[in-house]
């Protein structure tokens, strides 16, 4: 058993140092079904800004009391050291400390104690979420539903064409649909207007974001201004934002570069932990992010989709991904917090269920067969994020009989029988929070 000691550096810093579990570890570790009553609390860690916070803020934005992620934090420390057994982590005093195992560092601040998530299980978290996402993905059949082949269509259509050509093919219908890669009013008029007066300037802006040579950041940032340039200086709009320079690039190089919207863009960084950059650098930090997904997941995905695509020629796994998020972008939005000050609202349908629920631990849904109730305790407990199991009761089990209950008496001749009571506390339509 290896023993570590968490120490004080001299910026005020607790840490017990490297604890030797890799990413790929502390994935196995949160795959365990024991793990599943402290991925939550992990996951809303791992949203605050650089994965640090008090208990206290994470509290504030999730809604429960600070209690709550003390405890789930300070015990699942206490699982990962048992389920490894390899080594403990000690005071200078020798008592026995469990929060520099998760946590690579800690601090004090005037708002409390303050601890940032290890690297490592940063990467193994998200590494999870997507690998849960790409799941759900695949069984719900979203790419079907949401028509999003038109895509590869337009990298066939645009393959080896002039600036002038990719311009005008994101102007046309694909599969009957506008392609919806750009904001579509505001690039068609203004395209349209330089297109006519200024083409020749129009395809050296083009040409000088399609320039490999020089730094993304860079060509988004030229592409801003020269668009701006040659607009006419009282509109307001001149399609130079960095959707517009996505699209473009993707036509151009469609293995390297995929859509951008901020949009998704920043509902990414806020599901998987990833800190918003700033305009001008958002569209580079997505290929990052999907690059590096496309590195882990490239192949799954693309096997998931190869059905809607297989007869285009241009396959690139970057757009696979990026449609991925865009499949399921209500489904993450329906995971994080969209406002940082509040705490998170729960759903409105389902509201005053699952405020009920928490308090009670027990719920029954009543009504007619077909009426809905065992869909409405599943959209429950999806949206309690909660794990379910249904009992079927024998037929000749009466309805009336489970909600006001039968117990077992002795009759006067020594034989078992049951009596009709009350029950305060039943449970039929049953979800474990």
């Amino acid at each position: 058993m290896k023993t570590l000691y968490k120490t004080v550096n001299t910026n005020g810093e607790y840490s017990c140092g490297d604890i030797g579990i890799s990413k790929e570890e502390w994935f196995e570790l949160l795959k365990d079904n024991e793990a599943q009553q402290y991925r939550d609390v992990l996951f809303c860690f791992l949203r605050m800004p650089e994965h640090a916070a008090t208990c206290s803020a994470v509290a504030k934005k999730n809604g429960k009391n600070y209690e709550h992620y003390n405890a789930k934090i300070s015990n699942f420390a206490k699982w990962v050291q048992r389920k490894l057994n390899r080594f403990q982590v000690l005071n200078t005093d020798g008592s026995e400390t469990f929060w520099c195992i998760p946590m690579q560092k800690g601090w004090d601040t005037k708002q409390g104690f303050k601890w940032q998530l290890r690297d490592e299980l940063v990467e193994a978290l998200q590494y999870y979420l997507m690998k849960a996402l790409i799941i759900r993905y695949r069984e719900s059949d979203k790419l079907k539903s949401f028509d999003e082949s038109y895509k590869w269509e337009l990298l066939d259509r645009t393959e080896g064409k002039s600036v002038l050509d990719i311009i005008k093919s994101l102007q046309e219908k694909i599969q009957g649909q506008q392609v919806n890669l750009v904001y579509n009013a505001q690039f068609n008029s203004v395209m349209n207007h330089l297109s006519k007066n200024k083409p020749n300037e129009l395809v050296a802006i083009g040409e000088h974001l399609f320039d490999e040579s020089k730094p993304i950041d860079d060509r988004i940032a030229s592409f801003k201004g020269e668009m701006r340039s040659i607009c006419p200086s009282e509109w307001n709009n001149c399609a130079n934002d960095e959707r517009t320079a996505s699209a473009l690039l993707m036509c151009k190089y469609p293995e390297k570069y995929t859509t951008y919207k901020d949009e998704i863009y920043q509902l990414v960084c806020c599901y998987f932990g990833f800190n918003i950059k700033n305009v001008g650098n958002k569209f580079s930090h997505f290929m990052e992010i999907i690059d590096g997904f496309v590195a882990d997941f490239g192949e799954k995905v693309q096997g998931i989709v190869m059905p809607y695509i297989n007869q285009y020629r241009n396959k690139p796994m970057n757009l696979a991904i990026q449609t991925v998020f865009w499949c399921m972008k209500d489904y993450m939005k329906s995971k994080i917090i969209p406002n940082e000050e509040e705490p998170m609202p729960l759903p409105k349908k389902y509201k005053k269920y699952i405020e009920l629920l928490q308090e009670t631990h027990n719920l029954v849904l009543t009504g007619a067969p077909g009426t809905g109730k065992t869909h409405m305790a599943r959209a429950i407990a999806e949206e309690m994020d909660a794990v379910t199991k249904f009992v079927q009761f024998h037929p000749s089990y009466d309805y009336t009989d489970f909600v006001e209950g039968l117990r077992p008496i002795e009759k006067g001749d020594g034989q078992m029988g049951f009596e009709r009571r009350y029950l305060e506390l039943s449970f039929g339509a049953y979800i474990n929070p």
